[in-house]
């Protein structure tokens, strides 16, 4: 069974290409700030520091899976939304 490889073709828009990155960084950052108030508003103390060898092992550990995998799931979708707004090649 062949494919049309028009229909499965997933290059980026060459300005998308290179603008998502640094949309990634700047949401990225910003969702950062915000966990961290959330945390503070929260727990009432700052997120744990997981470079600090005095802060608990599962709280910093904790943290630092929250903030790698809300910058994974914000890139993922950036990315998927550049691909989505580039033409397509009929």
């Amino acid at each position: 069974m062949a494919t049309d490889t028009a229909e499965h073709d997933h290059r980026v828009h060459p300005v998308l290409h290179i603008a998502a990155p640094f949309v990634v960084l700047g949401t990225t950052w910003a969702a950062r700030q915000i966990l961290k108030k959330g945390y503070q508003g929260l727990t009432g103390n700052a997120p744990p520091d997981p470079e600090d060898p005095s802060a608990s092992f599962g709280k910093a550990l904790a943290w630092a899976l929250l903030i790698a995998g809300s910058a994974t799931v914000i890139e993922m979708v950036i990315y998927r939304a550049a691909s989505r707004m580039t033409p397509s090649a009929d």
